[in-house]
């Protein structure tokens, strides 16, 4: 292969043009290129080249390098400043890892002055529950943006934090009082706190909040054991 005759820059330089390539399976290779790199060389590099919007198979293909070697991994996301793109690639990133350590390398993007890397940390949350930091996630809830603020309805509901959710049924914006309802529908069956949320938005002043509770409160939407 190529990849075996050329230095670690030469394989750096190649791997991040690669990334570049319209190909998916061009890209999910060049991943395998800075596996050849020591780890705490690569990552930086890496984190870099990336897509942002790259396919999900190929932020898996990082994922994997990730979780064998975190160490390494943890620090290129801690020793400098990311930019919100790069921590926006880094919650996407995460989504695929499985390591004990990952949670707690949310937590300081969770708490980003960049509205974009909130929202994906809560994105992330959704999709992750098992992630999820409570304190962090109550401040997202309550979060100035209002895309964060829908985007963290979606993981409290993952998360099954009814008592977030009631919070969020007197959230200003009827957008994300809309969302609370949407997102339970999707944890179905929905235990008896989601229910009395969704009472509660079911009287909104809202006709589009309380259609959306209405639906959620279909036939479909089993009770759950408390």
């Amino acid at each position: 292969m190529a990849g075996d005759l050329l230095d670690p820059d030469e394989l750096l330089a190649f791997g991040s043009r690669s990334l570049g390539d319209p190909s998916i399976m061009v890209r999910r290779a060049a991943v395998g290129l800075f596996s050849r790199v020591v780890p705490d060389r690569a990552f930086p590099r890496l984190i870099q080249a990336l897509r942002v919007d790259d396919d999900p198979a190929v932020l898996a293909e990082v994922a994997g390098l990730a979780e064998e070697h975190f160490s390494s991994f943890r620090d290129a996301v801690s020793a400098a400043p990311l930019s919100d793109a790069r921590a926006v690639l880094v919650t996407r990133v995460s989504r695929y890892i499985h390591h004990p350590e990952l949670a707690a390398l949310m937590i300081p993007l969770a708490r980003s002055g960049a509205p974009p890397v909130r929202e994906s940390v809560a994105e992330l949350w959704r999709h992750r529950p098992d992630l999820a930091d409570p304190t962090s996630l109550e401040a997202l809830s309550m979060d100035p943006v209002i895309s964060v603020r829908t985007a963290a309805a979606g993981a409290a509901a993952m998360s099954e934090r009814y008592d977030l959710l009631d919070g969020m049924t007197q959230d200003p914006d009827p957008g994300v009082r809309r969302e609370v309802a949407i997102t339970l529908a999707h944890v179905a069956p929905v235990r008896k706190p989601g229910l009395l949320v969704l009472e509660r938005l079911e009287a909104d002043s809202e006709m589009p909040v309380r259609a959306a509770a209405f639906v959620c409160r279909s036939p479909k939407s089993e009770l759950a054991d408390v």
